[in-house]
């Protein structure tokens, strides 16, 4: 990886080298996989390596085009978003094995009859999440070549 000088397209590649950085780890593949999400996960890592190929094309044309500017900005608060997701999955997941190990019966069939905290719901719910942080990179990444940004 090549470093970035400009202060939004650095700010941008970390966040996602981070967010990759995440997904790669031991812990959040178990994670993935025991919530059923290992193929979403592996298809959003793809998705960000292929956002992170442009950004060095692209703060070279910021400062050029208002727009590449913007659409910096706009990734930023995607992959921020993405950032809160995937922590919210591994702090549930966490959660839920504390519980599981160390609930009482009453709190176990509380949460498995609660849309909120029902682990079958959790995965759906994350399923969808995580597909939509997917899409939403993808058309990012569709953007940036609209905006003539490549790899």
């Amino acid at each position: 990886v090549q470093h970035i000088d400009s202060p939004m397209a650095e700010i941008v590649s970390g966040v996602g080298t981070t967010l990759i950085a995440n997904l790669a780890t031991k812990s959040f593949q178990e994670v993935a996989l025991a919530c059923g999400l290992k193929n979403d996960v592996e298809k959003l890592q793809s998705s960000l390596r292929i956002i992170h190929a442009y950004l060095l094309d692209a703060e070279n044309k910021q400062a050029k085009n208002k727009s590449v500017a913007e659409w910096l900005k706009q990734l930023g608060e995607a992959l921020d978003d993405a950032g809160d997701t995937l922590d919210e999955i591994e702090y549930e997941t966490k959660r839920n094995e504390v519980i599981k190990m160390y609930g009482s019966i009453g709190t176990k069939v509380h949460r498995f009859f609660s849309y909120k905290s029902n682990p079958l719901v959790f995965r759906i719910r994350m399923a969808h999440r995580i597909s939509d942080m997917k899409l939403m990179i993808d058309e990012k990444a569709n953007e940036g070549r609209t905006l003539g940004i490549v790899e």
